[in-house]
C-alpha cells in the first residue's frame, strides 16, 4: 500500500532512457578525440617487437650455454630467431648496422655468445619520417631502444 506521505522512490523509464542517451553522445564525442593506433605507435611497436628478438636470442644463448644468430633481412623488413621469421611489411624502414662481418647485401646478423657478448651493432627502424634506434652493446649484449634526434 502507497500512501501519500511515502511516495515510491527510483527513476522512471523516461528518465533513464535521457540519462543513457547524452552518457552515449559523451562516449561519441570523446571517442573522436581518443589517440588513434597511427603510424607512430606501430613503428614504435615494431621495434619494442625487435628489441624482445634479440632480448630472447641472448637470453637463449646464456640459457642454452651456445651462440644464438638474429638475422635480419632489411628488403623485407624481417628478423628471424631460430627458424621463427616476423616480417614487418614493405612501409618498415630496417637498417642494419653490425660491427663484425656478419653482412651480405640486405641481409644481416647479430650474434650472441654463451657468456651474454654479442657482436653489437644498431638497427634503424624507420618509416620515413620517424626514426627509432635499437642498440646492441658488444660487450654485454644489452639492448637499448631510444629515439633517433
Amino acid at each position: 500500500m502507497i500512501s501519500r506521505n511515502n511516495p515510491p522512490r527510483g527513476f522512471t523509464l523516461l528518465e533513464t532512457l535521457v540519462v543513457l542517451a547524452v552518457f552515449a553522445l559523451a562516449l561519441g564525442l570523446a571517442a573522436q578525440y581518443a589517440p588513434g593506433r597511427g603510424r607512430p605507435l606501430e613503428i614504435r611497436a615494431a621495434a619494442s617487437e625487435i628489441a624482445a628478438t634479440l632480448r630472447l636470442g641472448r637470453a637463449r644463448a646464456i640459457a642454452g650455454n651456445r651462440a644464438v644468430q638474429v638475422g635480419f633481412d632489411a628488403a623485407a623488413g624481417a628478423v628471424a630467431l631460430d627458424g621463427a621469421v616476423r616480417r614487418f611489411g614493405p612501409p618498415l624502414g630496417l637498417v642494419v648496422t653490425t660491427r663484425r662481418a656478419l653482412v651480405a647485401g640486405s641481409l644481416a646478423a647479430i650474434a650472441f655468445a654463451p657468456d651474454g657478448s654479442s657482436t653489437g651493432g644498431r638497427i634503424s627502424v624507420t618509416d620515413g619520417q620517424r626514426v627509432i634506434l635499437i642498440e646492441v652493446d658488444w660487450l654485454t649484449g644489452l639492448v637499448a631502444v631510444t629515439d633517433a634526434p
